[in-house]
């Protein structure tokens, strides 16, 4: 404001601002970064950030709240006194039909016990905490009520030391997913929209290898076996495929009487002559407007 004489521009005055001085912003911003390292003002042990939600890797059930414990508690305390009561009741019976019974529940009050033991040690943290809460994985997560609804969503100021979030926040409005796609799992989902040169007078293996560009996969060295398919003429049908995985578009252009097989440690595929008694594949079509037979 002490620069612009108290002068207040509007939103656009300062979008035209940036987007005509990008360059010049981003160049006083690094000079003002190596300025306050120059001067010592960098601990580099601290990142702070303002007004912005990330998804922490803290699950729910490991994020504590003074609430959330006590009802926790009271869970594991009503678990104990009605497993006592079943042990009492077997104690009276039989000793024979029931010991397996009292073994077992014997094991569930230790365990039990063990983890009133681990919420008594998440108390005294949550009494010394500031605000309140207790996350066990990320200990900067915090529970955080969103867009008005009883979801809650983890607020996390820094992300634990060797850990992987499965998103991350790209840029200012983008959140995008670390994990890999289907596409990138398995290569043959990929979705592909082709045409097929017409002036190439092309043969099924042509098409094969031309829709296999750029997929990571080639195709298998010609047999005796197959090449009765590779070395048939493309029908026109088949000129274009699209938009369609490029596992059924592999086996459109060879047909129900070839099934796709693949070798994954050299990314190969190939196909083999489907196994029928009489050696051949029997195709019924269907007509969509098949007339219906009347008596």
């Amino acid at each position: 404001m002490w620069l612009t004489g108290r002068l207040t521009p509007d939103f656009k005055t300062l979008a035209n601002f940036r987007k005509d001085n990008s360059k010049a912003i981003r160049g006083v911003c690094r000079q003002f970064v190596v300025l306050c390292q120059q001067l010592g003002l960098f601990g580099e042990n601290l990142v702070a950030i303002d007004g912005s939600k990330f998804k922490a890797v803290n699950n729910r059930d490991r994020n504590f709240t003074s609430a959330k414990l006590k009802r926790r508690t009271e869970e594991i305390e009503s678990s104990i006194s009605r497993y006592l009561t079943a042990l009492d009741a077997a104690d009276r019976r039989e000793p024979t039909s029931s010991e397996p019974k009292s073994v077992r529940l014997e094991e569930k009050i230790a365990k039990l016990k063990t983890q009133m033991k681990e919420l008594q040690a998440i108390e005294i943290q949550l009494n010394e905490s500031p605000d309140k809460q207790v996350s066990l994985t990320d200990p900067d997560a915090r529970s955080m009520m969103t867009r008005g609804t009883g979801n809650q969503a983890q607020l996390s100021r820094g992300t634990a030391e060797g850990s992987h979030p499965a998103e991350l926040r790209y840029g200012r409005y983008t959140l995008v997913s670390t994990e890999p796609t289907t596409e990138q799992r398995d290569l043959l989902t990929q979705i592909i929209d082709v045409s097929i040169p017409s002036s190439l007078n092309p043969s099924v293996q042509d098409a094969l290898q031309y829709v296999l560009q750029r997929s990571g996969y080639s195709l298998c060295p010609d047999t005796a076996a197959v090449k009765v398919l590779f070395t048939r003429p493309l029908p026109a049908a088949h000129y274009r495929l699209g938009p369609i995985p490029l596992r059924s578009a592999l086996q459109v252009l060879a047909g129900p009487a070839w099934q796709l097989t693949t070798d994954e440690v050299s990314r190969s595929v190939c196909f083999e002559q489907q196994k029928t008694d009489a050696g051949v594949v029997l195709i019924t079509p269907v007509s969509p407007h098949q007339s219906e037979a009347r008596p």
